[in-house]
């Protein structure tokens, strides 16, 4: 059963369109991450699942049951889905199982007070049960949100920035746990963030947002080898984008040589997007390309490289080894699935 289906969806804030025409499926234990720049649309998105925001075209399927539409509404308490927030919203004078336990009300007292004890389990925070948010550090903070959550059986969890008030010490620790503790209870989600790096590590899936709509959908490692336009290319990594002057046979002509490819899908294509670790370089007192910068990158230095001879824009380049500014050098392309371009 699809714990998710997202149908052309259309939604407007102050009488201007912020999604529009926007599809997505969510299915049974899976996690997709919705990444891009602020104000594309993302959190609006989550609050028109959660039944927060009114939608003016389009549908929302909850487990095959219509939910939102531009004529039904469904009330968010009667949706089953749960909620993180970037403030983690814990009461302050509740201690840890009683904000866990908060909702439970409806469930007889022995029952609520065994699943308070199970979720404290679950997050590891068992000796932590009578200490108030207060006392206890961010990374367990969001543990007790995400069992307070799950306290409630949802259908889908709902997190909205959930890892940017955690120390980058911390952060990937509790991505994991947060994660594996999804998993295991087999409880679909719906990630915002605008960090592909969270992104990367937490999600099963990327949705691109660019406008009120998505780009491209597909698993980090598909999004970013082979991007679908110049806008995913460079929102996944960095991407060097170099003018194609010919297609022969087997190969592409550029600036930077001629490079194999599959030229059946390059045809009229004029833009070969290069990656900084596609290239390699060499010192050459011959070339007219220059080092103008370098970057450590702890693994790797990032090298800016620049044409003295034309206005050609700069290209970067990974390398093991470290240059000084003004070195010359030649530039070579590593063989790989080359993706090109139209020019837009």
């Amino acid at each position: 059963m699809t714990k998710l289906a997202i149908n052309n969806l259309a939604c407007q804030y102050d009488n201007h369109t912020v999604i529009d025409q926007l599809s997505l499926t969510l299915e049974n234990n899976e996690i997709i991450a919705l990444l891009g720049p602020s104000g594309c649309g993302k959190t609006t998105l989550l609050r028109a699942i959660a039944g927060l925001q009114a939608v003016q075209g389009g549908e929302i399927f909850l487990r095959d049951k219509l939910v939102s539409s531009a004529k039904k509404m469904l009330p968010s308490e009667q949706r089953n889905i749960g909620m993180i927030f970037q403030d983690y919203a814990l009461f302050p004078h509740l201690s840890v199982a009683k904000n866990i336990g908060f909702g439970l009300s409806k469930l007889d007292p022995s029952e609520a007070a065994q699943r308070v004890e199970a979720m404290l389990k679950l997050v590891k925070l068992t000796d932590f049960a009578d200490r108030y948010p207060h006392e206890i550090s961010g990374g367990q903070q969001q543990r007790v949100a995400i069992a307070r959550a799950l306290a409630y059986q949802p259908d889908i969890m709902l997190l909205d920035e959930p890892f940017s008030n955690i120390d980058s010490q911390s952060r990937s620790e509790i991505m994991m746990e947060i994660r594996q503790i999804l998993k295991t209870q087999d409880v679909p989600a719906v990630f915002v963030t605008h960090s592909k790096d969270e992104a990367f590590a937490f999600a099963d899936k990327l949705a691109i947002f660019n406008q009120g709509k998505i780009e491209q959908i597909g698993t980090a490692q598909a999004l970013y080898q082979n991007p679908a336009s110049p806008y995913v290319a460079n929102f996944m990594g960095k991407a060097n984008y170099v003018g194609i002057t010919k297609i022969n046979g087997q190969s592409i002509s550029t600036a930077l040589g001629d490079i194999v490819v599959d030229t059946a899908s390059k045809k009229n294509h004029q833009i070969a997007m290069l990656r900084p670790e596609h290239l390699t370089l060499e010192q050459s007192s011959d070339s007219s390309l220059s080092i103008t910068n370098s970057f450590f990158c702890g693994s790797h230095w990032l090298h800016r490289i620049e044409d003295r001879a034309c206005a050609a824009p700069a290209i970067e380049v990974h390398s093991a080894l470290s240059y000084p500014i003004d070195t010359g050098v030649s530039v070579r392309v590593i063989p790989h699935d080359v993706v090109t371009f139209h020019n837009s």
